[in-house]
């Protein structure tokens, strides 16, 4: 038999490699662990969800919170791991998968490998997929682990055994257990009975699996565990949760396909079920969302206005969620052609948060101000007031030092100052960006992208007007904050500098060159895993 540790350490040797689960647990105990990072993906759970610490959450409306938020906090714990993996600087990252293998999971090895060659080290990665055995395949244990997403707690395998008259023994030899939870691999679909089995205890239940049993609450719940990629911490919550958390769960689920009808059962079985008025607010903010970004604006003012009158809260939160639920109906006021109706609703989100000392509402004050700009440079009468208070917005984000509000302002403020010839101060707010983004420990793809357009449209501004110098330092600012592979992003940089046949442009050139080599080799160096993504 082949040594597995041997072809995982090889340098020449294969990318991905396929083993029995016994095989794969027994050489990753060999490797040394100072210079190995190990991440497990199991059906439905990406390979960075099971790193992430799961807590309980404090209350029902954090639960709410949580589950209805889903979606934004996909990135923020993706970014953690990805930093934990560049801090660490391993020299071989381990992907072992017990199911398919999803495209995310394909693009999170290439950023693992970006970061940490770009700290000066080379990352081998090699992906080991789980072999099944012909007489493991077809198993009622292995299609119930399967039906549950393809992980589940140890203890939950085992209450399915004796419900079921599995041999314990028997069952314990089909899966793979690491600590608390079994994983397996091999073929079995679901049936209504199995579904019915798994969808009480499963960390997180396939869609397919709660569509057979007929439990429409539990299939929103898990679908937005798996879209959070927080499966056990949010199927916990869906499991234990009152009425509230399975109405979230059902909006989280379904934003996309709500209707008014719909927004208005949800509510009314909100106030039927005794949910609590801050847990009505919240979900109606987020029925108003999804009918004011759907094919429903108008009837989403009455969501937003309901929301705004049930915040029973104080202080910054309820100022807070009195100025999101005005911005969101300045959206829908726009969607349906009323300018005037979205600067008066941006207006009135902004005297909900003036006066309040709260240092975490300068971020939502800079996105309403940027918003309001946006409004009033719509509208010929109100257009020479948007450079202002895009000012404003940039001015109250750079006192702040907030990033997220230099995020939200300043790229929209250079392209107006740039339209007005006012280069300098459109450098004076680029350099305020810059400055504060390399002063953040952990900064977000949305800050990294602000950076990269405001520093392109400071270089390009100066290769229209006959400065490749400054161009090419603007270039260099940007290629320097760029963790993500962007080839395409990097050639075009290059291919405009060279374009200028400047001689003084050759120091940053060679480093914006030195950035696409290594993004192409990157890519290159995982070409292996590419077709990964789109395999069953």
């Amino acid at each position: 038999m082949p040594d597995l540790v041997k072809e995982m350490l090889d340098p020449d040797g294969a990318r991905v490699l396929v083993a029995a689960p016994a095989e794969i647990a027994s050489a990753l105990a060999r490797l040394d662990p100072a210079h190995t990072s190990h991440h497990l993906g199991a059906g439905e759970v990406p390979l960075w969800a099971l790193r992430s610490p799961h807590r309980a959450p404090a209350s029902e409306l954090v639960s709410v919170h949580n589950l209805l938020h889903a979606r934004e906090n996909r990135q923020a714990l993706r970014e953690s791991a990805l930093r934990e993996v560049a801090e660490a600087a391993p020299r071989l990252l381990v992907a072992e998968f017990s199911g398919r293998v999803r495209a995310a999971d394909v693009s999170f090895l290439r950023a693992c490998a970006q970061r940490v060659r770009a700290g000066g080290r080379l990352l081998r990665v090699v992906v080991l997929r789980h072999r099944a055995t012909p007489s493991t395949g077809d198993s009622e244990a292995i299609a119930a682990v399967r039906t549950a997403g393809g992980i589940v707690a140890t203890a939950d395998l085992h209450r399915w055994a004796v419900e079921r008259g599995w041999d314990r023994s028997r069952v314990d030899e089909l899966v793979d257990r690491r600590g608390d939870l079994v994983t397996c691999v091999g073929r079995g679909g679901a049936t209504r009975e199995l579904a019915e089995l798994v969808v009480g205890g499963a960390v997180v239940p396939s869609l397919s699996a709660l569509l057979l049993a007929g439990d429409a609450s539990a299939l929103s719940a898990v679908a937005c565990a798996v879209s959070a990629d927080r499966p056990l911490a949010l199927a916990r919550v869906a499991r234990t949760g009152g009425i509230g958390v399975r109405l979230a769960a059902f909006v989280a689920a379904h934003r996309a396909h709500l209707g008014p009808a719909a927004a208005d059962r949800v509510l009314a079985l909100a106030e039927r079920g005794g949910v609590d008025p801050s847990t009505r607010s919240l979900l109606a903010y987020h029925l108003g969302q999804a009918l004011a970004k759907g094919a429903a604006p108008a009837e989403s003012l009455r969501h937003f206005d309901y929301a705004s009158t049930h915040v029973p809260v104080q202080g910054g939160a309820g100022a807070s969620r009195v100025a999101a639920s005005h911005n969101g109906a300045a959206l829908a006021h726009l969607r349906t052609g009323n300018r005037a109706g979205a600067a008066a609703a941006e207006r009135a989100g902004l005297a909900a948060l003036a006066g309040n000392p709260d240092p975490a509402l300068v971020e939502q004050r800079c996105l309403l101000l940027t918003n309001l700009a946006d409004v009033q440079s719509r509208d010929p009468a109100t257009a020479a007031q948007a450079l202002g208070t895009r000012l404003e917005s940039a001015r109250a984000a750079a006192a702040a030092r907030s990033l997220a509000g230099l995020t939200y302002a300043v790229p929209k403020l250079v392209d107006a100052l740039l339209a007005t010839g006012d280069q300098p101060r459109a450098e004076e707010f680029a350099e305020e960006l810059l400055r504060v983004h390399d002063a953040c420990p952990a900064p977000r793809r949305a800050d990294e992208l602000a950076v990269v357009k405001v520093c392109s449209a400071l270089a390009a501004r100066c290769l229209a007007h006959g400065a490749p110098v400054t161009a090419a330092s603007w270039y260099a600012e940007a290629s320097r904050r760029m963790r993500q592979a962007a080839p395409a992003a990097f050639a075009a940089m290059v291919r405009a500098l060279e374009a200028t046949g400047e001689p003084r442009v050759d120091r940053p050139l060679g480093e914006i060159r030195a950035d696409l080599a290594l993004s192409a080799q990157v890519r290159a160096g995982l070409d292996a895993l590419a077709a990964l993504g789109a395999r069953p």
